[in-house]
């Protein structure tokens, strides 16, 4: 039970290293720790991380293309802007969903902490909302996450 434990400093260090990419691994190894804790598998980690994944890939894809299109780019001075408009208006949009995305998923997470500190009716609670806040200011939502986690862990040893 131990190795569930995770030092807030490394956690942190990790997530702005990688530009982000160490909380996606964070929120998918954390997702059964939360469960087992909870008892329960009502927090879906696993497939929120899949969700942004496949959102990225979904953007990249679109703003590839429209970089392609970009009248900027073509030689040939006939070509009309439409095709690259209208990637640049998918690109937007799978933008917000991706970001939409990475709030939920730490949204939920924060949620599901609270939950089952509410059930053994701890003093200190995890706000949800400070959860995703908390990600936009280098990441702080990781090791804030992980130090409630740390906390939950510490009565079961």
């Amino acid at each position: 039970m131990n190795s569930e434990k995770s030092s807030l400093l490394l956690c942190w260090i990790l997530s702005v290293i990688t530009s982000g990419l160490y909380s996606l691994y964070w929120l998918y190894s954390r997702t059964d720790v939360i469960n087992r804790i909870a008892g329960n598998d009502n927090f879906q980690g696993k497939n929120m991380v899949y969700r942004i994944l496949i959102s990225f890939v979904i953007f990249s894809v679109l703003m590839g293309l429209a970089l392609y299109f970009d009248p900027n780019q073509i030689r040939n001075k006939e070509s009309d802007n439409s095709l690259f408009s209208i990637f640049l208006f998918l690109t937007f949009f799978a933008a917000l969903f991706y970001i939409w995305s990475f709030i939920q998923a730490f949204y939920k997470a924060g949620y599901s902490i609270r939950a089952i500190e509410l059930k053994r009716e701890n003093s200190k609670l995890c706000s949800p909302a400070l959860s995703w806040l908390l990600l936009f200011i280098l990441y702080f939502n990781i090791p804030y996450l992980q130090s409630h986690i740390n906390d939950l862990i510490a009565p079961v040893e």
